[in-house]
């Protein structure tokens, strides 16, 4: 059974980090789908909606994302839907309206449910993270953030913001799941660059599968002829690399269904941006 000890609204992150320096046990609350789902546990909440961290603003060619705006606000701007259509579908597959206005961006980053939908995104762009702590502020790539047991990273800090370089992003998003809002097992995201016939780079980022989202900077394509047999080597070889970390974050799908969908999920991802 769950017990919140204390609700706390500060209204300045001034506040929040004060409040986390000299509190044990207490938690950041954001959008709340993250916190309401769990069921047992003992803590406080710091609820950080006053702190002014609802915004998107464009700032010398890069979009800075308050980390409190919501799905449903990403989707009704022009700024961030004008990333690019990849972006978009990700946003509107992320559940039902009512989802879409609980459910905050930087929530979303805090938590790294293998359901976040913009995750493969985050970094195929190489977004950044602004976060807070007692020594000022600071950034990290979301690259870095994924890698290095951000759950831990986060500890003391305040999120503020999630930065994007304004451009308009042509990748491949690939989702699977049973119904088009149902939350995914496994999510597929393609950069490919070509030169003439050959394959110059191919990126992908993979989530929902594993513990983290993760970014493949080449996955051995470089001068490869862009033809299906050379990609399916490719995608069968990355997933022989990660096999042993897939892990299944759906009830209605096994781990072993899971490994064997995802070379082949790769491989259309990338089919379909060279198409």
């Amino acid at each position: 059974m769950r017990k919140i000890l204390e609700y706390i609204v500060p209204d300045t992150t001034e506040k929040t980090l004060e409040l986390l320096s000299k509190l044990d046990n207490y938690k950041i609350i954001a959008g709340g789908s993250k916190i309401n789902q769990e069921k047992t546990g003992e803590y406080g909440l710091i609820d950080i909606r006053e702190c002014g961290l609802n915004y998107i603003k464009k700032i010398d060619g890069m979009l800075h994302i308050g980390a409190m705006t919501k799905i449903s606000e990403l989707l009704d701007s022009d700024d961030f839907c004008g990333l690019g259509q990849c972006f978009v579908k990700a946003l509107k597959s992320t559940g039902h309206a009512i989802v879409r206005n609980q459910i905050t961006i930087g929530g979303s980053v805090c938590a790294l449910t293998p359901w976040f939908n913009l995750a493969t995104l985050l970094l195929l762009s190489d977004a950044k993270l602004l976060y807070i702590d007692k020594n000022g502020e600071n950034t990290i790539s979301f690259k870095d953030y994924c890698k290095n047991l951000p759950r831990n990273l986060i500890k003391g800090k305040l999120l503020k913001e999630i930065i994007i370089s304004i451009k308009k992003y042509n990748f491949n998003y690939t989702r699977f799941s049973q119904t088009e809002v149902d939350y995914a097992p496994l999510y597929v995201a393609s950069d490919v660059v070509l030169s003439g016939n050959n394959i110059e780079s191919a990126k992908v980022a993979i989530s929902g599968c594993l513990s983290e989202p993760d970014f493949f900077e080449d996955i051995g394509l470089s001068g490869v002829e862009a033809n299906r047999e050379n990609i399916e080597k490719a995608c069968n070889k990355l997933h022989d690399s990660i096999k042993d970390r897939i892990i299944s974050s759906n009830v209605n799908f096994t781990k072993e269904y899971i490994s064997k969908i995802l070379p082949r999920l790769t491989t259309e991802s990338i089919m379909e941006a060279i198409s």
